[in-house]
């Protein structure tokens, strides 16, 4: 384990550079709706935060210095303020509206793209342009809780939620075809795990 600590309702986590540790999470009374910045050594205190409605994705972007946050309304890009302190910060750099509202999703679809899922579609973000167009593969897909492409090859794998549940006992394949299914179990979100030889596919899932 390299980190631990009590957020609520957290939905998703990346790591930053200078030991840190960044949280989305979504709502929960006056705990939640908030971006939550650590240090993996201190797990106890949170060094900053701030107001993100419904959050939901975290991911660190190296080759452009930004940090992005998905909403429940808009994907959000940062930059980093005195980060060599001991109180650093994130500062808004852009805010780009979503077609509809439920962000859910916001993951790599390659270098200059993201994967994003709201509450009934499946999209593309193109980080350069910040424009959203439908997603090539799954458009038209509903209550999709998680794309990951594998890092070498681009296959898709995706899991959507169930009988009106968030959670699904599948996980779903693209090009070719295909679904591993998990009877019993509530998956919520997959990942490729491109460190592993040959590249996995990591159905470890909250319940």
């Amino acid at each position: 384990v390299v980190f631990i600590s009590a957020v609520a309702n957290a939905h998703s986590a990346d790591l930053l550079p200078g030991n840190r540790i960044i949280a989305a999470a979504s709502h929960l009374e006056d705990k939640g709706d908030r971006l939550i910045l650590f240090d993996i050594d201190r797990p106890e205190e949170a060094l900053w935060s701030d107001d993100l409605p419904k959050g939901h994705g975290a991911v660190w972007d190296e080759s452009r210095s930004l940090f992005w946050a998905l909403s429940n309304t808009d994907i959000r890009s940062y930059t980093f303020r005195d980060w060599a302190s001991d109180r650093p910060s994130l500062e808004l750099v852009s805010s780009t509206e979503l077609p509809e509202p439920g962000g859910h999703e916001l993951s790599w679809a390659d270098n200059e793209t993201f994967h994003v899922t709201t509450s009934n579609e499946c999209w593309q973000y193109q980080l350069e342009t910040h424009t959203i167009t439908r997603h090539p593969i799954l458009g038209g897909s509903a209550q999709v809780k998680s794309i990951s492409s594998h890092p070498d090859t681009g296959r898709i794998a995706y899991t959507q939620g169930e009988g009106g549940n968030w959670w699904s006992e599948n996980i779903h394949l693209k090009d070719p075809d295909r679904s591993l299914s998990y009877p019993g179990k509530r998956l919520y979100k997959c990942r490729w795990q491109s460190a592993m030889p040959g590249a996995r596919l990591d159905s470890q899932a909250a319940e």
